[in-house]
């Protein structure tokens, strides 16, 4: 009997094992799927494999979840109860009507409080933020605004007052020049009066 081989079976006293040509496939498809488990994607750049990584996941946990409950349906007792109760309503018809109006009316006030209280909640959650996003929106407009206003104030004034105060200094440039050539003026009339004739 070969040992190394995992696939023998008897069949009457025969013993088979497995061609090389199945055994060579398999590690073909080994290494594929290794290839393939080794290729990292970026979820950035393949959204529909964090989609299908999602889907699996939420897959497997919900059978996780069925496999329990069966366990704990089977390991309790549930299932022969379910049975039973079921025949016991097909049984009596009327009664099993009447416990089934009398727990709708018990539980649907109790139904229609926690609808209710979910639903403010839910209603408050998205009017708070409604307001809140059109507060916030206003308040950055009216900011946004007012810093605006003050930068045209601010480009105004610093434009103003640089021509003023360049318009002022040729006014004075041009004002002493002309005092200095009026007393050079002066000065040549003065030198025109003094000269011998």
């Amino acid at each position: 009997m070969d040992s190394s081989s995992g696939e023998n079976f008897f069949t009457g006293g025969n013993q088979l094992r497995p061609s090389r040509s199945r055994t060579k496939r398999k590690q073909e498809q080994f290494g594929q799927t290794s290839q393939r488990s080794h290729s990292v994607f970026k979820f950035g750049d393949k959204p529909e494999v964090l989609l299908k990584i999602l889907i699996e996941a939420l897959r497997n946990l919900w059978l996780q979840t069925n496999r329990r409950i069966h366990i704990i349906m089977n390991d309790s007792g549930s299932y022969e109860l379910v049975d039973s109760a079921a025949q016991w309503c097909v049984r009596h018809p009327k009664i099993s009507l009447c416990f089934l109006a009398a727990g709708f009316v018990t539980f649907l006030p109790f139904v229609l409080l926690i609808l209710f209280g979910l639903s403010t909640l839910t209603m408050t959650l998205v009017g708070f933020l409604v307001l809140e996003g059109t507060l916030l929106t206003i308040l950055s407009m009216m900011a946004v605004g007012l810093l605006g206003a003050l930068l045209l104030i601010l480009i105004f004034v610093v434009v103003v007052g640089t021509t003023v105060y360049f318009g002022f200094a040729n006014i004075c440039d041009l004002y002493r020049g002309i005092q200095n050539q009026k007393q050079a003026l002066n000065n040549f009339l003065k030198g025109e009066k003094n000269a011998p004739a």
